[in-house]
């Protein structure tokens, strides 16, 4: 949730695509959907969930970040629907790239930026093709709101919606 990024790229990353020093997340371009490497800004609670996650999985730097015994290797496509199933939320997790697409335009960001975290690709041919920018200077700020704005700690924008998931039946 704190990247915007599609479950397969998540569930697929290995320890040696984690960047700690820098706080991205170099996801390979033969994970990605347009087949390009994309570089993700991590907010701090993101790095804080790895360092937990990674006395638990970490096995190498080719290991899998959420390692498990299925035939891939690592969490199956249902596992973080169905967790989300069972405490409650009838939702999927892809439509949490909708949830961030919403909350970071309505407070603001910058479209661009938004839809570069997202690695979505610019549908006109002639913009996309002079639009190369990958803004990081505005998405590491960005999602480091988004990330603050889940615990109910942005400023700005609707914070006193956020409900947590811990304990939820």
């Amino acid at each position: 949730m704190y990247t915007g990024h599609r479950d397969h790229a998540i569930r697929g990353a290995k320890w040696g695509e984690i960047d700690f020093a820098n706080r991205d997340f170099i996801v390979p371009g033969e994970r990605m959907k347009n087949r390009h490497t994309h570089k993700v800004p991590l907010p701090e609670q993101a790095i804080e969930a790895l360092k937990q996650l990674k006395s638990v999985t970490f096995n190498g730097f080719d290991s899998f970040v959420l390692a498990s015994n299925a035939k891939t290797g690592y969490m199956s496509e249902n596992t973080l629907r169905k967790a989300l199933h069972r405490i409650g939320y009838e939702v999927t997790v892809h439509g949490f790239r909708s949830l961030i697409t919403d909350v970071l335009n309505e407070n603001g960001f910058n479209p661009d930026a938004i839809e570069r975290q997202l690695n979505h690709q610019e549908k006109n041919a002639v913009r996309g093709a002079y639009l190369r920018s990958e803004f990081e200077n505005l998405r590491r700020p960005m999602m480091q709101w988004f990330a603050d704005w889940c615990e109910g700690k942005a400023e700005g924008g609707v914070i006193n919606n956020v409900v947590s998931m811990q304990g939820r039946r």
